[in-house]
């Protein structure tokens, strides 16, 4: 492999999904398009654990948790399970398969 510039993510994941920016924006309009908290919620989608996440992100653990639980506040979710339905569930609008009636937050 070639050298790599240790001061950027061990993986860009480029611009974020639009439906995650959308719904932490339905929340709070000012919310910025790129922060740690979109950057974290990708990586929980593709399976990163909070260790993995802050080594990825070069940022502490602690920090990791803040910003899972902020994003989890704004976009009105409390688990990684709400995360995932609310991915699902985003993916089956943009490809007109949606399932009339369901909240993805219903418990």
């Amino acid at each position: 492999m070639g050298s790599s510039d240790k001061s950027s993510h061990s993986h860009d994941l480029g611009q974020p999904d639009v439906w995650l920016v959308e719904h932490f924006h339905e929340q709070d309009p000012n919310f910025p398009k790129i922060s740690s908290a979109i950057e974290g919620c990708e990586r929980i989608l593709l399976g990163y654990t909070s260790v993995g996440i802050g080594l990825d992100l070069k940022i502490a653990q602690s920090s990791v948790v803040t910003y899972r639980r902020r994003a989890y506040e704004k976009l009105d979710i409390s688990t990684q399970n709400e995360l995932f339905t609310l991915c699902l569930t985003a993916s089956q609008y943009q490809h007109g398969e949606t399932t009339p009636g369901i909240d993805p937050r219903a418990s």
